[in-house]
């Protein structure tokens, strides 16, 4: 009788130490996926998490959007010390996958750098994490994205704007890691991916750096309406760790067919005969090619070939194939005259000629001695566009 006691005893009490272990363990997690940099008000910085709590009630674990937490600071670990105080769970950032950056923030000199040299991986945040600049404040950026019809997480988010870049060319992609290059060799700058909020149609834009146009694609400035208050489009234009110029997606576009960042998009442009507007479908066929000459002052030649789809075939009932790939060429050579213009006045080498300047000195007291920066301000460049449409008089329906 005492060995059944025993058995029945050695049954019951690890299925009552697991109902006891199941009740205590339920694992609710904080993960940071995005932070957001504002100037702030009493202290240096305001700085927003937007945290993920992760839930493992059930067997599956899920995700049920994400929260803000927001605190001033001197700097983003006295920030994580003061919201770790009033937050529900412990926070971790191992998760950490965009950083984002307020525009009046980046424009002081010295701001970024200083953010930059914060010891990031400390918090094993990943320097593959995507950057931002934000033209209305980071918080209201996220803030936006944090839509209530729909809790979408910021992984998602992110992803959709990164196939969103890759398959329109409207903004570049740059992590963490490569704005911190940016900032440290003074051999080229940088352009940040824009984002920004339209929860007020007036704020609709039509020019950025370059100039005036029809309409400029501009995140949270196109006259969209989503489920989501926040968008992203065009670029920010840094001298080293300064922003001193913002491109619309249009002018983006050009930029990164220069540098070779460029895989495809859509154009519109206006036709030669002033009859309409059309759009065309472009493709990267080869990485560009650039000569630069250190003259004085240095000269540069780029050259771009670029695949047309025409969407609208029947324009080509009053226009021919050759007439309309001149037109396109000459068009896109001017605005990239244009958009070169502009990143020089500014002092901002977004080209990136600096990086073949460099390669023709033998040593870095000579590249140094040189002044790349003073010379770039007198810079010459010539763009070449070669614009191969596709031959729809022998294309065949459907093909």
């Amino acid at each position: 009788m005492k060995r059944v006691l025993l058995l029945i005893l050695a049954i019951l009490l690890p299925l009552a130490a697991g109902g006891c272990l199941k009740a205590n363990t339920v694992d609710e997690s904080g993960y940071v996926l995005a932070i957001g940099f504002d100037p702030g008000e009493t202290f240096a910085y305001r700085i927003t998490f937007a945290v993920q709590k992760l839930s493992t009630e059930s067997s599956e674990p899920r995700t049920d959007g994400f929260t803000l937490f927001s605190a001033e600071a001197e700097n983003l670990f006295q920030a994580i010390e003061t919201v770790s105080g009033s937050a529900p769970y412990q926070l971790s950032f191992v998760r950490t996958s965009l950083l984002i950056f307020d525009q009046k923030l980046l424009e002081e000199a010295g701001r970024l750098s200083a953010i930059m040299n914060t010891a990031m991986e400390q918090l094993r945040i990943r320097y593959n994490a995507n950057t931002f600049v934000a033209l209305d404040g980071a918080k209201k950026v996220l803030e936006g994205l944090n839509s209530q019809e729909s809790t979408q997480s910021i992984d998602k988010l992110q992803e959709h704007f990164l196939a969103y870049a890759r398959d329109t060319g409207l903004l570049p992609q740059v992590t963490f890691l490569m704005l911190h290059q940016g900032i440290r060799q003074p051999t080229s700058d940088v352009i940040v991916p824009l984002m920004g909020t339209n929860e007020d149609i007036r704020q609709l834009g039509t020019a950025d750096s370059v100039g005036s146009t029809d309409y400029a694609y501009l995140g949270g400035r196109t006259a969209t309406q989503t489920l989501l208050q926040t968008g992203a489009a065009g670029s920010a234009l840094m001298q080293a760790d300064r922003l001193v110029g913002i491109l619309s997606g249009q002018n983006t576009q050009l930029l990164m067919m220069a540098t070779g960042e460029f895989e495809m998009g859509d154009i519109q442009f206006s036709l030669p005969d002033g009859s309409g507007i059309a759009t065309i479908a472009v493709r990267m066929e080869n990485a560009p090619k650039t000569e630069l000459v250190l003259a004085e002052p240095p000269t540069a030649c780029v050259k771009i070939r670029l695949e047309a789809d025409l969407m609208h075939p029947e324009v080509l009932e009053r226009i021919t194939n050759q007439e309309l790939q001149t037109h396109l060429s000459q068009l896109l050579e001017q605005r990239l005259q244009d958009v070169f213009l502009t990143c020089r006045r500014l002092g901002s080498d977004a080209f990136g000629f600096g990086k073949l300047a460099v390669k023709q000195f033998k040593s870095v007291s000579e590249w140094e001695t040189y002044d790349w920066k003073a010379h770039f301000e007198r810079m010459e460049a010539r763009f070449e566009v070669d614009v191969v449409m596709q031959d729809y008089a022998n294309r065949t329906l459907f093909q």
